[in-house]
């Protein structure tokens, strides 16, 4: 089993800086992970690195709920959004699971599950994190 992590926000830093990650297990090696990604708009239709790209977009049109309804993806916990009943809410736990079902849509031999951690809390090292005028 390998495991890599897939990071669903701003991964580079370069922008907000939120990002989540999550650990992914794999069957296969990172490298065809990474084949899979790149084939996912090919092969399903779906452009993943275009949804929910821009800063605070955290929704999805109605078009694109069809789409992945009818991809098989399992959209019944998207929540609509109150501002506007023709979207639909995203979570960063609804993204990682999206990647994962389109990396196994794009590779069908490809089976990938997220590892569960349990978080050890403290207050260590905020201070370590700060914006240097």
């Amino acid at each position: 089993m390998v495991e890599f992590l897939m990071p669903i926000g701003d991964w580079s830093g370069e922008g907000h800086g939120m990002c989540k990650y999550y650990i992914i297990c794999s069957n296969k090696p990172f490298k065809e992970v990474e084949r899979a990604h790149h084939k996912i708009k090919d092969n399903t239709g779906i452009d993943l690195e275009s949804i929910c790209a821009d800063y605070q977009e955290d929704e999805i049109s109605c078009e694109m709920k069809d789409m992945l309804d009818e991809a098989g993806f399992n959209t019944a916990n998207l929540k609509v959004n109150p501002f506007d009943e023709e979207e639909y809410v995203m979570t960063a736990d609804d993204l990682c699971q999206l990647w994962i079902f389109l990396l196994m849509k794009a590779d069908p031999e490809l089976q990938l599950t997220v590892k569960s951690l349990e978080t050890l809390s403290g207050n260590v090292g905020y201070g370590v994190f700060f914006e240097n005028p």
